[in-house]
């Protein structure tokens, strides 16, 4: 149980750290002018939706399972959608994915 919510709180740390680098990454694109402000929009918008509901389901339940499913959901919803509006590949998907899996 304890271990759980060690997982937990790690996850409610580490999921806004990937949406600041999501965020970031969209608006350096911008900037570069090779993507619209639709990704950013978008990823502003899931990132802290999520982020709400993982705050608000933590402090429910500090050793709820779906705080895990919640997150990687969201990471994965987001860069699918990332992967299709911009030039991220599909094999840099796949490493992301596999670097998710691992964490």
């Amino acid at each position: 149980m304890n271990i759980e919510r060690k997982a937990n709180k790690q996850l409610i740390l580490l999921t806004p750290v990937m949406y600041i680098i999501f965020i970031l990454n969209c608006i350096v694109g911008y900037v570069a002018e090779k993507i619209t402000l639709m990704p950013l929009f978008v990823s502003v918008l899931l990132g802290l939706s999520l982020c709400i509901a993982l705050f608000i389901i933590y402090k429910i339940n500090k050793a709820s399972k779906l705080i895990k499913y919640f997150s990687l959901a969201g990471l994965y919803i987001n860069h699918v959608f990332l992967m299709f509006t911009t030039e991220i590949s599909l094999g840099n998907f796949i490493v992301f994915g596999i670097l998710i899996t691992m964490s």
